[in-house]
């Protein structure tokens, strides 16, 4: 008897440990799939704001790998049109060196003209993110959209060597990087970048691809 009471027992309390760790399993679930899909984009999804750059924003940036060449757009003007800028060869070979919120970007043409382009990292950006609607066919993350991904940081542009016709004064310049992803961000979600240097002087856009194998 007390043998048959003993297993009785032994059973309700298994029973109650199966019925406990289901539980705890949905829940689990039911939170995984919270987060998931907190990080899920919509079709139709469109977010244009500007934010304080914390903690997230800054590990990015700082994690992001510029490729070594660079190239440069000057609208419906020749390189040969814009005063100031003496490139003789594209593309052009960048590096790119990080000290705290000040990056230093150094273009070279190969012929001898080089140039130190100072950009120090404000305190905010503007976050662009917008489902672009493709025709069928394009890529999807997980069950999400995919969406299109812009971080555009502005600072006074200052400089010098190539393109010291380019800075100084009033003239601004805007890094922005590019790429595609979700509501959740990640470096490898990036891979490419703009410079646009504007003002009264000119303007002008340097540009390139990120995180690209050598």
């Amino acid at each position: 008897m007390v043998r048959t009471t003993m297993l009785v027992g032994g059973k309700r309390l298994m029973a109650k440990v199966a019925y406990v760790f289901l539980i705890s399993l949905s829940i689990w679930s039911y939170a995984s799939g919270a987060i998931a899909c907190a990080c899920c984009a919509d079709v139709g999804d469109r977010f244009v704001e500007g934010v304080k750059l914390d903690t997230v924003e800054e590990d990015i940036l700082n994690a992001i790998v510029f490729a070594k060449t660079a190239e440069i757009s000057t609208g419906p003007r020749s390189l040969d049109e814009i005063e100031g800028i003496e490139i003789q060869s594209l593309p052009l070979l960048l590096t790119v060196s990080k000290e705290q919120k000040l990056w230093t970007f150094t273009f070279d043409d190969r012929l001898g003209n080089v140039g130190d382009l100072k950009f120090a990292m404000p305190e905010n950006l503007t976050k662009f993110q917008v489902d672009p609607r493709a025709l069928a066919g394009s890529k999807h993350i997980g069950e999400g959209t995919q969406l299109y991904i812009e971080w555009r940081l502005t600072a006074r542009a200052e400089g010098d060597g190539m393109l010291s016709n380019s800075v100084g004064g009033d003239q601004r310049a805007t890094l922005i990087i590019h790429g595609r992803g979700n509501h959740c961000p990640a470096v490898s979600d990036f891979n490419a970048w703009s410079l646009v240097l504007h003002g009264s002087k000119s303007q002008l856009t340097l540009f390139g691809g990120l995180n690209l194998e050598s």
